[in-house]
């Protein structure tokens, strides 16, 4: 009873600890047990306030800096749209646009936690598939296979899996003239794969392309366009839905990706 009576306070810090990691918001936990543990507990509480209210500050201040761009960006796009067809009128419109994508990237990855997300089961297959067929018809060579079953089912938000695909394939064809898409599942979970046939990625900089707004200075670098947010949205999105994402090489000569995001799982908990 002694034992239990003085551990009991770490299980509860550790479980208010668990809750604040998820939810960023602040989980008061009652000082109690050793003047250690007392003390511990008081510093959680102190720290814990002090984080959210950071949060919340630069939740605040990007959600004003969006609003008064996004205002900012549709009143130019309407002044651009309404000049005399042109070489620089389109692109005009074309840098518009690429400004509108960054703030939406941006402000992705600024979110402090998750948002809500749809937990309804997405097919996989079909939302790859899309995304592939709508590069294919802009004139990109992307080819897509399919090692599993016609239907893969994954628990999460159809529309970050849409982005994080998106952002995929962007890298890959950034880079090289094709890329190969295949979706496997194994242990529970579905992969997504992109492989290209452009320079690779040595391995000393495989986690430093998932660094914000970070851009490596060989073969991939700011010539070919971009922000550097692309891979750092795709691992955003694997951390929110509990999967992962990681580079290697690829057999096509150049780098792979690889999404992997848990299977859907049936009423009684099997995938």
């Amino acid at each position: 009873m002694l034992v239990w009576r003085e551990v009991r306070p770490v299980g509860e810090l550790v479980t208010a600890a668990e809750s604040f990691a998820a939810t960023v918001t602040p989980q008061k936990v009652t000082p109690r047990g050793a003047p250690d543990l007392r003390r511990l507990a008081g510093a959680f509480n102190a720290m814990q306030e002090r984080i959210a209210s950071l949060v919340q500050s630069r939740s605040f201040m990007f959600g004003a800096m969006s609003h008064d761009l996004r205002t900012v960006a549709a009143r130019l796009r309407l002044r651009i749209e309404a000049l005399p067809a042109a070489p620089a009128r389109e692109a005009a419109l074309a840098d518009l646009g690429s400004m509108e994508a960054l703030l939406e990237n941006t402000m992705e990855l600024a979110r402090p936690v998750p948002a809500p997300r749809d937990v309804a089961p997405v097919d996989l297959v079909a939302l790859v598939g899309e995304e592939c067929q709508s590069v294919t018809s802009a004139g990109r060579a992307v080819h897509f296979e399919v090692t599993t079953g016609d239907d893969v089912a994954v628990g999460g938000d159809a529309l970050a899996l849409r982005r994080a695909v998106i952002n995929l394939l962007s890298n890959a064809l950034r880079y090289a003239p094709q890329a190969w898409v295949r979706i496997a599942t194994a242990d529970g979970f579905a992969s997504i794969i992109v492989d290209d046939d452009g320079p690779g990625i040595p391995p000393a900089d495989r986690e430093r392309v998932f660094e914000p707004f970070l851009r490596l200075e060989t073969s991939r670098n700011r010539e070919s366009g971009g922000a550097g947010l692309g891979l750092a949205i795709v691992r955003k999105v694997a951390d929110d839905l509990g999967g992962s994402v990681r580079v290697a090489d690829a057999p096509t000569g150049g780098a792979r990706l690889e999404l992997k995001v848990p299977l859907a799982r049936d009423t009684d908990g099997a995938p």
